[in-house]
């Protein structure tokens, strides 16, 4: 019974790395979306 806090209070933190994680793959995911728009726009200017 000892340890059942220090779990309980590990939780909270496991929770936010994970969260962490996710933002970073979504900012990830965005980023390289703006670079292809980029990319794209790029194309068009040059194509006119």
């Amino acid at each position: 019974m000892c340890g059942f806090p220090i779990k309980t209070a590990d939780g909270p933190i496991l929770k936010n790395n994970i969260a962490q994680e996710n933002m970073n793959e979504k900012r990830k995911v965005t980023i390289n979306d703006i670079g292809r728009n980029i990319v794209y726009l790029r194309n068009l200017s040059n194509g006119k």
